[in-house]
């Protein structure tokens, strides 16, 4: 009955015109189905009234829809917070789906925020925090973890609209808070590191088409970075690569649940990120081999455990690509050159780069013309008996040939040391009864033999050096030139051609020397193997262990210098016809096919070490460390010996000449 009188009161005042100022308490009599009086008392609210809110409807009778005060006046701070949300009191069709305030907080009954805030943008955003909640952010909210992200703690002011702003957010707990890091496992290092990658980089330069932190981890799906996740993650902005990716042996794996077969983080790294030009970065050409695909190719344990073979790496590493590749060429093969960077497939896949329907067009792209001999043979190839037979019988024959060449030659030279050593000692006590030989000079090497000596030697001592520099990249004087003359591989190569061909120039002029010349004749009939040279060398090694007095007579050129000299033939020969066919590999291999490529460069390998430990071993004993000619024998630059030279090393030659001499 009450209301009734009232609302007529108020009707009749309106009736003759007149207004008056109402009262909280009078909303109630028009709008008593809100039930105001208990909401309000039981609101933040509740020392405010109708018309704090709504300004317009202190005036009884007020407009139909009253005009609500906006909530930012009052909350100015926080309303810039929520600027994804704007504050919309009139919903008109056109804006019907933003929300304002009133939808999060109520209209009337306004009660501070209990609980997470996850559980009030679910009535909204359900999907959102369905997925949310199974990842950590969603388990710090509903109390299984210990720290407190809300959806509010990302979603303020303008930061979901800025990626720089986005990535700082993540940041501010990820490395800034001592809680957060101290609970996560990646390390504040490496989450910083991002900022040094190429997408951090590029984003803090304003690129917001790079990927930043929720592009990867995603603002709110904990299954973003999951491994068999990861490809499709990154292929939102790697659309191509993913295609190629999705074909290969590594991403079937991945789909069968092989989480040992990597993915585009193992590869790539996951924070610190590099473009592949960066000299640094993981696949850069030079390390590619080394620090992807050795990874996997290259442990033991994972060739093992999937039944692969456990030499792939290393038998790259010591192919010419792989040597080179550690040298610093950037135009030698690595493993993705042939394999293929994403696509990577198995060796039995018809579609693979690798295939034997394929490896002609895949070999074809460094070295034009290869045909089907360049097949034949071994990609991978190993001087195993079971995988390679032929190589692995080469390799037998030059370790038993070096180790017993280079063991006599040893051998005998540590008895010559002795011998001659003793000798000079004695000497040097007066004990020998020493007589004065003439001052005279004999002919032993004319200027033109000098010069080929010279060649000979400049060519091979540089032939040896950057060989050995190209099949030990690891060794101090590598570095040592890397680090003077930068990318010095393209240099040592040609040097190391130069060399080769004047070796093989001074020696086609040395035939022509013995066969147009009077001395070049008589030159090769006295280095003419006899059987007295046997003799000799039997004579020799007894009497340096005693068993003889008196050491055996030499002529002009003893069973040493005879040994030496058609091994030097010999091994120019070899190392000349080998040399070729590494050279033009791609008319070799047409020819000889890989295998005979192969066959080739191990012979030119342990040819070089058989030559190289010969001439130190021996050549360098005898005209230098023998301990009657140190610190040199200087036939080769003066082109003469004294008389005592000859008197102990040729006698019978002096004992010519001198009977020639007389007979003049």
């Amino acid at each position: 009955m009450k209301k009734y009188i009232l609302i007529n009161i108020t009707l009749l005042l309106v009736l003759v015109g007149f207004s008056a100022t109402a009262s909280a308490t009078d909303c109630t009599v028009c709008h008593e189905d809100l039930n105001l009086t208990k909401h309000i008392s039981e609101s933040v609210h509740k020392d405010l009234g109708c018309t704090d809110c709504h300004e317009n409807a202190k005036i009884i009778p007020h407009e139909k829809s009253p005009k609500q005060l906006q909530c930012s006046q009052c909350h100015d701070d926080i309303s810039k917070k929520h600027s994804f949300h704007p504050e919309l009191s009139n919903k008109t069709p056109e804006n019907e789906l933003m929300i304002g305030c009133q939808d999060c907080h109520g209209k009337h009954k306004v009660k501070k925020q209990e609980g997470p805030a996850i559980t009030t943008c679910n009535d909204c955003h359900s999907d959102i925090v369905e997925s949310l909640s199974k990842s950590h952010h969603g388990k710090t909210q509903t109390g299984e973890l210990e720290a407190t992200p809300s959806c509010l703690s990302c979603h303020n002011e303008s930061i979901t609209k800025n990626k720089i702003a986005q990535n700082e957010r993540c940041l501010s707990c990820h490395r800034d808070d001592a809680t957060v890091v101290s609970m996560t496992t990646p390390s504040k290092e490496f989450i910083v590191s991002y900022t040094q990658s190429v997408h951090g980089k590029a984003v803090a330069q304003g690129n917001e088409k790079s990927a930043g932190c929720v592009d990867c981890h995603s603002a709110h799906d904990a299954s973003a970075t999951k491994k068999e996740n990861i490809a499709k993650t990154c292929s939102s902005c790697h659309e191509n690569d993913m295609k190629a990716f999705e074909t290969s042996v590594h991403a079937k794996a991945l789909e069968n649940g092989n989480h040992d077969s990597p993915t585009c983080t193992d590869c790539h790294g996951e924070h610190s990120i590099t473009k592949h030009t960066d000299p640094n970065a993981r696949t850069a050409f030079a390390n590619i081999a080394s620090e992807v695909c050795a990874d996997c190719h290259g442990n033991d344990k994972f060739a093992k455990k999937y039944g692969l073979s456990n030499n792939i790496f290393q038998t790259f590493k010591d192919s010419y690509h792989g040597l080179a590749t550690a040298e610093g060429s950037m135009s030698v093969a690595h493993c993705a050159s042939c394999h293929e960077h994403h696509g990577t497939r198995a060796t039995t896949d018809p579609e693979s780069t690798v295939h034997a329907n394929n490896l002609i067009q895949t070999c074809g792209k460094c070295h034009p013309g290869a045909n089907v001999q360049f097949t034949i043979g071994k990609v991978h190839v190993d001087t195993n008996r079971e995988e390679s037979p032929i190589l692995f019988w080469i390799w037998v024959i030059y370790m038993l040939l070096i180790a017993g060449t280079i063991g006599g030659m040893l051998l005998h030279n540590i008895l010559d040391h002795i011998s001659k050593s003793r000798h000079v000692l004695h000497e040097r006590r007066h004990e020998t009864g020493k007589k004065p030989y003439p001052k005279t000079l004999y002919l032993r090497m004319t200027i033109n033999e000098r010069i080929q000596h010279a060649i000979l030697a400049i060519s091979f001592i540089t032939l040896v050096i950057t060989g050995f520099l190209l099949r030990y990249p690891d060794t101090w004087l590598v570095s040592t030139l890397h680090n003077l003359f930068g990318d010095y591989f393209s240099y040592r190569g040609i040097v190391h051609r130069v060399a080769g061909v004047a070796m093989m120039a001074v020696s086609f002029y040395h035939i022509l020397y013995l066969l147009l010349t009077k001395r070049g004749r008589q030159l090769f009939k006295d280095l003419l193997p006899r059987f007295q040279d046997a003799k000799d060398a039997i004579g020799m090694m007894l009497y340096y262990i005693g068993l003889k007095k008196e050491k055996p007579q030499f002529d002009r050129f003893s069973y040493i210098e005879k040994s030496e000299y058609w091994a030097l033939i010999w091994g120019t020969v070899v190392m000349s016809l080998t040399g070729l066919i590494l050279w033009f590999e791609n008319y070799s291999m047409g020819y000889l096919t890989k295998m005979g490529w192969d066959i080739a460069r191990l012979v030119h390998f342990y040819e070089a070490w058989l030559a190289a430990l010969a001439i130190i071993v021996w050549h360098f004993y005898f005209v230098i460390f023998n301990v009657e000619v140190y610190p040199l024998n200087m036939a080769c630059i003066k082109g003469t010996l004294t008389e005592e030279e000859m008197a102990n090393e040729h006698p019978l030659e002096l004992k010519r000449i001198k009977e020639n001499n007389t007979k003049e």
